[in-house]
């Protein structure tokens, strides 16, 4: 078991968050990324860690704006 994993997932870090996205097989995510995500707003605790929950429905409302922005597009404008 990865100390990510070991963790409480309603308190990570950014590379805690960049393992375990990793390991669910994400191709995309670096520790980069998602403090981009956070400086546009995704949510983190008072500390600074995110909810690996709260992350990743904010990631998906993000994609649904997308969506809905540029229908037929994709996420990445494909």
């Amino acid at each position: 078991m990865s100390e990510a994993t070991k963790k409480r997932p309603g308190s990570l870090d950014i590379y805690d968050i960049e393992r375990l996205l990793r390991a669910a097989g994400s191709k995309h995510v670096s520790a980069e990324r998602v403090r981009a995500d956070i400086d546009a707003g995704a949510p983190t605790n008072v500390d600074g860690t995110l909810n690996l929950v709260h992350y990743g429905a904010w990631l998906v409302r993000q994609v649904m704006a997308q969506e809905r922005a540029a229908p037929g597009e994709g996420v990445h404008g494909n």
